[in-house]
């Protein structure tokens, strides 16, 4: 890999990037994400799934193991989506900020905050979203533009809303120590 890359925390403190080599908290481990070039913070016993592509990465972080086409009841997916600006006109900035746009005309959000953390800016909401079978789910999602690399991140937490007190705090230290490429 020749970008560099830099684990942020972007999403509950307002920290300075951390080192890439911190070491993992308790209870967690680091893994690599090799199509979308990132370092994850894994929760112990939970299972992380990479799926390559040519015009997006993906990779996902689940509680349970995943189905064979990657679903999951609780866990994080995330996406890479390259070439945003060739592919749709707008800024990987404004294509991240669009994207939350859409989600609340959707879904019933129940916050929504914004940051940047040079390279990067970071659109986040807490939805809420009716399930077929008649339960809610509860959705994190973050989309984290980096347009020195023409990307754009998209993140989302899900789990069922019951059990959101309960997952949360296990999946929030993921969230806040992402190991994304700054293009640099």
């Amino acid at each position: 890999m020749t970008s560099r890359r830099a684990v942020v925390a972007l999403l509950i403190a307002a920290a300075a990037p951390l080192a890439a080599e911190a070491p993992a908290p308790a209870g967690y481990h680091w893994a690599d994400c090799e199509p979308m070039a990132a370092r994850l913070l894994v929760p112990d016993g939970w299972h992380l799934r990479s799926s390559p592509g040519d015009q997006a990465d993906g990779c996902s972080v689940s509680a349970e193991p995943p189905g064979e086409d990657g679903s999951f009841v609780t866990g994080v997916a995330l996406s890479r989506l390259r070439h945003v600006p060739e592919r749709t006109g707008l800024s990987p900035s404004a294509f991240a900020e669009r994207f939350l746009d859409e989600l609340a005309e959707r879904y019933r959000v129940r916050r929504r905050s914004s940051s940047r953390q040079p390279p990067f800016e970071a659109f986040r909401a807490e939805v809420e979203a009716d399930q077929p079978n008649g339960g809610k789910l509860r959705l994190y999602q973050l989309a984290i533009a980096n347009p020195a690399t023409g990307t754009v991140y998209l993140i989302v937490f899900r789990t069922p809303a019951e059990r959101w007190k309960q997952d949360w705090p296990r999946v929030q230290p993921l969230l806040e120590q992402l190991g994304l490429d700054t293009g640099g």
